[in-house]
């Protein structure tokens, strides 16, 4: 233990960096796949923001981590924590390790497995809802059953945050009225798109945000801002007590440490991946206008938006306290002459209460056809004091699925007793030519009465990404008994029902007979049914394999019909000889039953079977299919 206590000291943190910020990763043992994200380069345009931290931690990073719940289990993501830490995070047992921290693509993964469940954390590069820039970290957790069983899983993330030197960073959020310096929770109804730290309460030259809301993610069910001594000791559940201090409870604490839990609902897992995903980075910094003695600005401000898409962001204001005449309330407002919809456009600010402070907007794009659209944030007082400030946006062109079909097949027939191919995949592909994620929709086949598809006609699917796409197919099969005009039609539904659909045509032989054989399990006894299909022949003879010795074979009771039928028992091989003139007997079902010793679970093999339908010597294969 003291050995694994002085690696853990001694070695560096895994690490990925781009101008912007490093992400570090402990290697372990101890506190092994908790992370720290920093600053390289940070804001370019804010020259003090160079080399800080984002999130709390020594060389090694420890407090920053996941809790995993299991069903009714709960766990740590990673290693097991340090004897000597003042907080023992409620001894909660870790998993198992499936592999250590690596990076693959400027991505750091640690996967773990707990009680039936492989989770893989993923910590990438991530452009910033707000800056356009890969100065964000993408924190992904991708879950999946390893049991063939299903699991609920649920995730709580905290997030120890640390702007700069400041440890008890001050943190914003939407739905919070003015600077939040106590704790406080918002569930999922209020749930805020986003939240920030800064290094102070204005002037800020550190500032960090988080993305909540990420389209076509799931979201949290709840976001708590508290101190981290009470974060870090948590089993599962958090208790909420709003207006609690940020101070930790302890006998040498009396500073501030805010911390942030974000805490996803326990979904279903099984064999299919189910990914809870936020973002943490640097938020936009811009310096407040010149204007005296009010000043508005915007941050966390959207870099894009999509058709009939809402964005937040924050109005700021800050007074100058120095001047000599001292506004007591004003009125912060946001309009667009472009056309974007402001949600709730004016408020009402009280001054002397708040003298600096934010609020937070919405602005809806219609489904505006242009590249670009601005829309302005205003203040102003009743003694004529105003000051403006104006944001650009791209407009991103709307999702646009197409739909890519597949070459037409080719149905031949070979020597008229059988369809070449007998069965084929029916592929579709759909991309996004778009510049935004698509709806969520569904892609069904349908196909004419010939054709047949045993697995279910309609696939849903999630959002497809800009220049992204998705392959579906189906297994279609083809009747023995066929011919003529056949079609596949693919229907394509996404933005509220709307339906488009393409389809392809093509031939299918016909055959000269319609004999088919079908071998069927009978779990009661120790039995081989066989049912074979005339229409019409000369001569037909078939054997096969039994998982025990031959005792009896019937004849299938279509001799009194005018056919000619022998049964053979050979050791653990049945023979089945039938004739007849097919011009002159009707097309039967003949149900052939063989008896033997062997395991009726155990499977039996078709050894060779062939059909005479030109009355000649010449033996032709058949297929074991039925119409």
């Amino acid at each position: 233990m003291i050995l694994s206590l002085f690696l853990s000291l001694i070695l560096n943190p895994i690490s990925i960096e781009n101008q912007f910020i490093q992400i570090r990763v402990n290697p372990g043992p101890y506190e092994e796949a908790r992370f720290g994200l920093d600053t390289t380069q940070g804001n370019p345009e804010e020259p003090n923001d160079d080399g800080k931290k984002l999130i709390y931690g020594a060389k090694m990073p420890w407090s920053s981590f996941a809790i995993i719940k299991i069903d009714e289990k709960t766990f740590i993501f990673g290693g097991p924590s340090r004897s000597d830490r003042k907080n023992s995070f409620a001894n909660l047992p870790t998993g198992k390790k499936i592999s250590e921290p690596y990076i693959e693509d400027e991505k750091i993964i640690s996967i773990w497995e707990f009680s039936g469940v492989e989770i893989s954390q993923i910590l990438s590069f991530e452009k910033g809802y707000s800056t356009n820039l890969k100065d964000a970290m993408g924190i992904s957790y991708i879950a999946k059953s390893t049991d063939e069983k299903e699991h609920s899983v649920g995730i709580t993330l905290i997030l120890d945050t640390m702007l700069g030197e400041n440890d008890g960073a001050p943190l914003r959020a939407e739905g919070a009225q003015g600077l939040i310096e106590s704790e406080i929770c918002f569930e999922k109804s209020e749930l805020p798109e986003f939240w920030q730290a800064w290094d102070t309460e204005d002037q800020a030259t550190i500032k960090a945000e988080g993305r909540l809301k990420i389209k076509n993610k799931e979201n949290p069910r709840k976001l708590v801002l508290a101190n981290w001594g009470k974060l870090a000791k948590t089993n599962w559940d958090i208790e909420c007590q709003p207006g609690a201090s940020f101070v930790r409870d302890g006998e040498f604490e009396d500073e501030k440490d805010t911390a942030v839990a974000i805490i996803w609902d326990s979904i279903i897992v099984n064999n299919k991946t189910q990914e809870f995903h936020t973002t943490y980075g640097i938020a936009d910094a811009p310096a407040p206008p010149e204007c005296k003695p009010l000043s508005a600005y915007i941050s966390g401000k959207p870099f894009e938006i999509g058709s009939n898409e809402e964005k937040s962001f924050f109005g700021n204001w800050t007074t100058d306290k120095d001047y000599p005449v001292q506004p007591k309330e004003a009125t912060l407002k946001v309009y667009s002459d472009d056309g974007l919809k402001v949600i709730n456009p004016e408020k009402a600010i009280n001054l002397q209460e708040y003298p600096n402070g934010y609020h937070s907007f919405k602005i809806f794009n219609p489904g505006i056809n242009k590249n670009n659209a601005t829309y302005t944030l205003k203040i102003e007082s009743p003694e004529g004091f105003e000051c403006t400030t104006t944001n650009k946006v791209k407009i991103s062109k709307p999702a646009n699925l197409e739909m890519k079909l597949m070459q037409k097949p080719t149905i031949s027939s070979i020597s008229g007793i059988r369809h070449d191919p007998t069965k084929f995949y029916a592929s579709l592909t759909i991309e996004n030519s778009g510049e935004s994620n698509s709806e969520k929709g569904s892609i069904e086949i349908q196909t004419s009465q010939k054709l047949s598809i045993s697995s279910d006609l309609k696939i849903d699917f999630d959002s497809i990404p800009p220049k992204g796409k998705k392959t579906f197919s189906w297994l279609v099969s083809i009747a023995p008994e066929s011919s003529g005009s056949a079609s596949l039609n693919w229907i394509l539904n996404h933005k509220n029902e709307e339906r488009t659909s393409k389809k392809i045509e093509f031939d299918i032989p016909s055959l000269n007979q319609h004999m088919r054989i079908k071998s069927i399990q009978r779990n009661f006894s120790n039995s081989l049914v066989t049912a074979v299909k005339m229409k019409p022949f000369s001569t037909f003879w078939g054997q096969w394999e039994l998982p025990g010795k031959c005792l009896f074979a019937g004849n299938g009771g279509i001799e009194k019909h005018g056919y000619t039928v022998e049964t053979k028992c050979h050791e653990n091989i049945v023979e089945v000889l039938i004739s007849g003139n097919g011009d002159e007997l009707p097309p039967l079902v003949g149900l052939f039953r063989v008896f033997h010793s062997g395991n009726h679970e155990k499977n039996w093999n078709r050894i060779k079977n062939c059909i005479n339908i030109n009355k000649t010597s010449e033996c032709q294969t058949l297929e074991e299919i039925w119409e």
